[in-house]
């Protein structure tokens, strides 16, 4: 894509968009980007739709940028969806989350915040093991209330997406670790083999925190674009 180029960035669940920055600093000059809140997303009205050249959105995120193209809040001219499904919690075709472990860390937020994030982090993380970075996600974490967590894990509890994916004529690449234990490489090849015009980037050894620990294959695709 030559020229100036409008990159819109969405974290995923617990997370701010910091998580982006690793891959911020890596783009070139062209690249003219904003970041999202999933936690303001969510409650958005979305009356005056968003436009810009790429979308990239992290599990979360992603669920909520393809909902929103099919609502038609957002347009783009590429979609790039990382380390994400359909459905968190699973279905007939690809595995996922029994919804009782979604319930149990919402019931447990009030209690057990802290245990809950550090296990989400550290699983989102493997097979990385880096304590400063855990640390450094926890800080991040913080920022958000124990509502708008459990706000967004009733997203993930109720959100499903199979169905419509047909319907999503954007352009997009889905990208997934082999060894990512949030959501199964499964639920991402099935994801990009429900979109019409996708293609899949498999990522061996990646687990679900791609955007801080395999940036650069999100970077070499923007370059490419």
């Amino acid at each position: 894509m030559k020229g100036g180029c409008r990159l819109f960035l969405m974290p995923g669940w617990a997370m701010t968009p910091r998580v982006w920055d690793p891959l911020l600093l890596s783009l070139d000059s062209r690249f003219e980007s904003t970041t999202g809140n999933w936690n303001e997303f969510i409650s958005m009205s979305h009356d005056h739709p968003i436009s810009h050249d790429i979308c990239v959105g992290w599990s979360l995120g992603s669920m909520l940028l393809l909902e929103a193209i099919l609502n038609g809040s957002v347009k783009t001219g590429h979609l790039i969806l990382v380390a994400t499904t359909s459905c968190f919690t699973g279905n007939d075709h690809f595995p996922g989350k029994h919804p009782r472990v979604l319930q149990r860390m919402k019931t447990r937020l009030k209690s057990s915040r802290e245990v809950i994030l550090r296990d989400f982090i550290e699983n989102s993380l493997d097979p990385v093991e880096d304590p400063e970075l855990v640390n450094h996600l926890l800080e991040l974490s913080a920022s958000h209330t124990d509502g708008e967590l459990a706000l967004g894990l009733d997203y993930l509890l109720n959100t499903e997406l199979t169905g419509r994916l047909s319907e999503i004529s954007v352009k997009t690449t889905v990208i997934h670790g082999t060894d990512d234990r949030i959501v199964p490489h499964e639920a991402g090849r099935f994801l990009q083999s429900g979109l019409p015009d996708s293609h899949y980037i498999e990522i061996e050894g990646g687990g679900h925190a791609i955007p801080l620990t395999h940036y650069q294959p999100i970077r070499d695709l923007l370059h490419d674009l």
